[in-house]
C-alpha cells in the first residue's frame, strides 16, 4: 500500500520516467537508417521537439546540409 505522503513523489516519477522515454536521442536512432544512401544527405526539423530531434539524428548520420 502506498501512504498518501507518497503519492505526489510517485506520480512526478512516473512523469519522469515518461519523459525519458521519448526523449529524441533515445527514441530516434532506431528508426533512423544504417547505411548512408547515396547522395546527399539534407536534414530538415521543424516544430518544437525540432533542436533535440536534429541534434539526435546528426550524432547518428552525417548530413551535408541542414535546417532546423
Amino acid at each position: 500500500m502506498i501512504d498518501e505522503g507518497d503519492i505526489p513523489a510517485l506520480l512526478l516519477g512516473l512523469w519522469q520516467v515518461g519523459i525519458d522515454a521519448v526523449q529524441p536521442a533515445r527514441c530516434l536512432p532506431p528508426h533512423l537508417p544504417r547505411d548512408r544512401p547515396a547522395g546527399r544527405q539534407v536534414l530538415f526539423a521543424l516544430g518544437k521537439a525540432a533542436p533535440k530531434m536534429a541534434a539526435a539524428a546528426m550524432d547518428e548520420i552525417e548530413f551535408d546540409a541542414g535546417l532546423v
